[in-house]
């Protein structure tokens, strides 16, 4: 009969008996937290976004040869829990509409014509943004023969924001920081 429970079995009567996650109003205990830090975050890019653009900010995001994880993470700032888009920031579909491009992972021989044109598409004046250490530094691909390194290689970054990959609160906190230092349009 032992030899029928198994470890999965065991894990799942424990979970039943853990404390829950969820609170009384039905949200995880974190999570609020982590809202009202967002929250915070998204005000003060709202301000920036404003100030600098007139009115949202929009990006364009680029993967030159990354292997998704930065792009999860963006993909989580349109989450329910920090909706960028709240705050005035939206991702576009075509170079042509987007005040800055996000680029992730290395930039590999094939994708750098692609990375320029994109970049040459993308109105004046433009920010460029390296999301993630492929795209800093061409991380763990730094050196091979596909990959010519960072963004940095092929166009002009003006912020580069480090981590494998890094958080949707790094994000837009380097976003953040990167716009107050901008001065007027």
């Amino acid at each position: 009969m032992q030899e029928l429970i198994s470890d999965t079995m065991i894990e799942t009567v424990v979970n039943l008996f853990k404390k829950p996650l969820c609170t009384d109003t039905g949200l995880i205990q974190d999570t609020n937290k982590k809202e009202e830090e967002s929250g915070e975050t998204g005000t003060a890019l709202k301000h920036e976004i404003s100030r600098l653009f007139g009115r949202s900010l929009a990006i364009r995001e680029v993967d030159c040869g990354s292997d998704n994880a930065a792009e999860i993470e963006l993909g989580n700032l349109s989450s329910p829990l920090y909706d960028l888009e709240r705050f005035g920031i939206t991702f576009v579909a075509s170079p042509r509409h987007a005040d800055a491009l996000m680029v992730t992972g290395a930039v590999t021989l094939a994708m750098a014509d692609a990375l320029r044109k994109t970049y040459d598409a993308t109105p004046s004046p433009k920010i460029v943004i390296a999301v993630g250490d492929d795209a800093c530094t061409g991380g763990i691909w730094k050196g091979s023969y596909a990959v010519l390194g960072g963004v940095d290689t092929v166009i002009p970054v003006d912020l580069k924001i480090p981590g494998n990959p890094p958080s949707p609160d790094v994000i837009t906190r380097s976003l953040l920081t990167m716009l107050r230092s901008k001065k007027d349009r």
